[in-house]
């Protein structure tokens, strides 16, 4: 089960030099030599779980055309209201859509949802599995889309264990 959460990130620092910054997301970075983990400095994990967190979607909708920009924000709408606890992030920036594909991939997402002229017309949406277990890419309703997404969001998800359970080891 997910619980909606709500993050908020705040920086009263300097801010992070650019020539630092892939630096400053690695685990148990601390860019700061004053920032002692024994007095209280930290561990250097907080960017790290924060990008992480930031990057975790279930679906991420792509669209063919920076025209199709509503109705992306549509399909996102309904996927919401339909499945409250479901990730969703849109690529509407106006890159390629092999790069919002990219860009879905290394958000974490399970689905791409393709947002197409073509598909439009005829009141389709392609899905996209983009990791190996979800099946093949379909052109479906937006009624069957919700339904696709329930159930590979379901599946995806660890299996619950309780404490004592043979699976844990």
């Amino acid at each position: 089960m997910r619980l909606p959460i709500e993050l908020r990130v705040t920086d009263n620092g300097p801010g992070i030099p650019k020539d630092r910054r892939d630096e400053a997301l690695q685990p148990f970075a601390r860019l700061d030599a004053a920032r002692d983990p024994n007095k209280g400095g930290g561990a250097g994990l907080g960017l790290t779980i924060a990008v992480d967190v930031a990057r975790s979607t279930d679906v991420f909708i792509c669209i063919q055309d920076p025209s199709l920009a509503g109705k992306a924000m549509e399909v996102a709408r309904l996927l919401r209201t339909q499945l409250p606890s479901l990730r969703v992030r849109t690529g509407l920036g106006g890159a390629k859509l092999k790069s919002q594909f990219k860009k879905a991939d290394e958000s974490g997402a399970q689905f791409a949802v393709v947002v197409g002229a073509d598909e439009v017309a005829r009141g389709m949406l392609t899905l996209k599995p983009l990791r190996a277990q979800q099946g093949e890419q379909m052109e479906l309703t937006p009624e069957a889309l919700i339904t696709h997404v329930a159930r590979g969001v379901r599946q995806a998800e660890p299996p619950v264990t309780q404490a004592g359970d043979a699976r844990d080891g």
